[in-house]
């Protein structure tokens, strides 16, 4: 073989996400309640590194059109829900997961593109700084493949002296409906009062 051939040949092995109680990683969690910090771990082999560059949560195990991005480019939206992803190892990133889930649906799937890169490679650097801001994926090594993964759970709703804790995702699309008639309304209500 050439050694050119031996450099695009694609090892074998899978990329998978699990969600932990903890760090120790020995009990994988299938069911928690809402607002439960738990450990969501994606890990490939070891000689290569992975990073989650987009993610999204939607109810149940098939994806529809009710879906929450949580990760774009390979940075956290809204770190009440999910922080950024930081290295734990070689092949092996964690991301502090808060437990959430959508109105009427006690399934949870997270469901993200990986990018997969030869150790030594910038493309699988995490964009995001330890303070949280953005920055562009920029790179000029290579990047093996792009996967995508996906892990499910089951959601409780917490009962705790009548206050509910169940995160209504759904609800998050109507509010700034809701506000924006409001304030609509208020400027109506101004101008005609003032003329």
């Amino acid at each position: 073989m050439l050694a050119e051939e031996i450099e695009n040949i694609t090892p074998s092995f899978s990329v998978f996400a699990k969600i932990y109680n903890d760090l120790t990683m020995t009990e994988e969690i299938q069911e928690t309640l809402v607002g439960t910090k738990l450990f969501w771990v994606i890990q490939g082999a070891a000689e290569y590194n992975v990073i989650p560059i987009n993610c999204t949560a939607f109810p149940g195990a098939v994806p529809g059109r009710n879906f929450r991005t949580i990760i774009i480019d390979g940075c956290t939206l809204d770190d009440k829900l999910v922080e950024n992803f930081q290295v734990l190892g070689p092949g092996k990133m964690a991301a502090d997961l808060y437990a959430f889930r959508f109105y009427n649906s006690p399934i949870l799937t997270l469901q993200c593109t990986v990018r997969v890169c030869p150790m030594g490679s910038d493309f699988c650097e995490s964009p995001c700084f330890a303070r949280g801001k953005r920055s562009v994926i920029v790179g000029t090594g290579v990047y093996e493949r792009e996967e995508t993964i996906s892990t499910r759970l089951s959601i409780l709703k917490q009962k705790n002296s009548g206050v509910t804790s169940n995160l209504n995702l759904s609800g998050l699309r109507i509010f700034p409906m809701i506000l924006l008639r409001t304030v609509g309304f208020l400027i109506l209500f101004l101008h005609l009062w003032t003329v």
